[in-house]
């Protein structure tokens, strides 16, 4: 685990070295979109390094859209 933290704490840290200069000069929707998609990687890094068996993407996709459409396909 200390090795995976570690690894992990390079690489944000490197990502974010060469990004925040140029997020300054991005427009406002392209920074949503990137801090978005950094707190997804986040979530799924953490769930790595701790191992704590979150739900994954695919998970919660399947989650929110198998019930609709089961739905959908029944009627």
């Amino acid at each position: 685990m200390p090795v995976q933290m570690i690894a992990l704490f390079i690489v944000y840290t490197s990502i974010l070295a060469y990004d925040i200069p140029r997020l300054k000069q991005c427009r406002s929707p392209e920074r949503i979109a990137y801090w978005l998609l950094m707190l997804a990687s986040l979530y799924l890094g953490m769930d790595f390094v701790f191992k704590l068996h979150w739900p994954n993407p695919t998970s919660i996709v399947k989650d929110l859209l198998d019930k609709p459409s089961m739905m959908i396909l029944k009627s």
